[in-house]
C-alpha cells in the first residue's frame, strides 16, 4: 500500500503523460494524487490510459481556467471507496483497507501560490480538522514552507510560516521526513532556488495505524516538482 503525491504542473503538457505512467508502473501505487493538473476534467480513456487494466476510482478538483486542479484516484482492488468531499484546496476520500477493514482518510491539497490566496488555504487545512476523529494522511503542494532551511536563498514570508507551524501544532500532526531528499521544487532558472513546499503528513491516529511507514522522494522528471512516495509495508 503506498500513496504518490506529485505536483505534475500540467498533465496534458508535452510528454508528461509517459512520464506518468512509467511513475506509476515503477511503483504500482494504489493511491494517486496529482496536483496542478491545469485540467477542467478528463475523458474515462485518459484515466484508464494511465494505470491499465487496473480498476480505479478517480476524482476531479477542476482547475480554474489554467491554473490549479487536483486529479485523485485509489486502486479499488485494494481499498473500498466510503466517501469522497473536496474543498477549495483539497480533495479528500475516506476509504477502507480491505485486507483488514481499518478506516482511514487520504487527502491531497495544493496550496495557492499567490499571496491573496493563502489564508483561505491555511484557514481550510484547519477545517479539514474540525470535528473529526479519522486517521488521517495528508499531502500534497503545501506552497509553504516551515523555516528558512526550507528554501535555498533563506527569504522566507515568516507570517505564512509561522501560521502553517501553528496549523501542524495544533493538530499534532506529524510530517513524514523524506529520506532522499531535502528540498521538492527548483525553479530551473541561472539564479537557482529551492524550496520544501512538497510534504506528507499525518495525525496521531494514522501514525499508531501504520508505524512502519515513510515517505521518500522520487527522482525529479518533467515537472519542477519532485513526486513523494508514501509507503506502509
Amino acid at each position: 500500500m503506498n500513496a504518490l503525491f506529485w505536483n505534475i504542473r500540467g498533465i496534458a503538457a508535452p510528454g508528461r503523460k509517459s512520464l506518468i505512467i512509467d511513475t506509476i508502473n515503477k511503483t504500482h501505487a494504489t493511491i494517486l494524487g496529482f496536483q496542478e493538473t491545469k485540467k477542467e476534467d478528463f475523458s474515462s480513456s485518459f484515466l484508464k490510459s494511465l494505470i491499465s487494466n487496473r480498476d480505479f476510482d478517480w476524482h476531479v478538483l477542476p482547475s480554474k481556467g489554467s491554473a490549479g486542479g487536483i486529479l485523485m484516484g485509489i486502486d479499488l482492488s485494494i481499498f473500498e471507496a466510503v466517501a469522497w468531499s473536496h474543498l477549495d484546496f483539497s480533495f479528500s476520500c475516506l476509504v477502507n483497507l480491505k485486507t483488514t477493514g481499518q478506516t482511514f482518510r487520504i487527502i491531497t491539497v495544493y496550496g495557492s501560490p499567490y499571496e491573496e490566496g493563502k489564508e483561505a488555504f491555511i484557514s481550510e487545512l484547519h477545517t479539514l480538522f474540525l470535528d473529526t476523529h479519522i486517521p488521517t494522511l495528508i499531502g500534497g503542494d503545501f506552497n509553504l514552507v516551515r523555516n528558512a532551511a526550507d528554501k535555498s536563498n533563506g527569504s522566507i514570508n515568516h507570517k505564512w510560516s509561522d501560521c502553517f507551524n501553528a496549523w501542524i501544532e495544533i493538530w499534532s500532526l506529524l510530517e513524514i521526513k523524506l529520506s532522499s531528499r531535502k528540498f521538492t521544487w527548483a525553479n530551473n532558472q541561472i539564479d537557482l532556488i529551492m524550496s520544501t513546499i512538497g510534504r506528507i503528513f499525518c495525525d496521531t491516529d494514522l501514525d499508531k495505524t501504520f508505524p512502519l511507514s515513510s515517505c521518500r522522494a522520487l527522482p525529479r522528471c518533467g515537472s519542477d516538482h519532485t513526486p513523494l512516495l508514501w509507503d506502509y509495508r
